[in-house]
């Protein structure tokens, strides 16, 4: 949106690229269902300038950890459980899309999905942006396409560390401490305000 209204702050290349490929993802995501499918494809969109073509838009088969300012902060499921996860996590969510949710179990449940598709980690890169989409993506398929208005992601950029160190519940993905995810889940809600 920021590229749209005033493309002179960006720089020409990748920047703009990144962008637009974003702007594809989002238009792809906004005229289908959310399923599996669409999503690799989405993932394939986003990633253009992230990684090889053979990366793009399939699951990961190398480990992966998140890195900090120091350090590493936190390891994702080994690669030949990513597949099994991911097969579980869209399970999970055509239950979620088929079930009767009041507004504040659609925006839970939103979080929700963004904390475990992050935590997966199911993408060589990528996966911040694509665990963004799919939280709006499922917020605009359980209430209407005017919800892809949400200025969430604006709002996770200008609170960027409260959302990195709220995201973070554990060290690797055997060790994530869930009941400590109630500040995660509001920072959704929280860009409504």
């Amino acid at each position: 949106m920021n590229y749209e209204l005033s493309n002179k702050k960006f720089k020409a290349g990748k920047e703009i690229q990144e962008i637009e490929n974003l702007i594809e993802a989002y238009e792809l995501a906004q005229s289908n269902p959310l399923n599996q499918q669409n999503v690799l494809t989405c993932h394939k969109m986003l990633s253009e300038t992230l990684l090889i073509k053979s990366k793009r838009g399939k699951y990961r088969t190398e480990q992966v950890g998140v890195f900090g300012s120091a350090a590493l902060t936190y390891m994702a499921v080994e690669p030949p459980f990513v597949e099994k996860e991911m097969r579980m996590f869209f399970d999970d969510l055509k239950e979620l899309i088929l079930s009767d949710l009041n507004e504040i179990e659609v925006f839970y449940f939103a979080s929700l999905i963004h904390l475990r598709f992050a935590h997966i980690h199911p993408f060589r890169d990528g996966n911040g942006r694509a665990a963004r989409l799919l939280e709006k993506w499922f917020v605009a398929e359980k209430m209407g396409r005017e919800f892809w208005r949400i200025p969430s992601e604006r709002f996770y950029k200008e609170n960027q560390s409260k959302y990195y160190e709220s995201i973070n519940l554990g060290v690797n993905f055997y060790e994530l401490h869930y009941d400590r995810c109630i500040e995660f889940l509001a920072v959704l809600p929280s860009c409504l305000r």
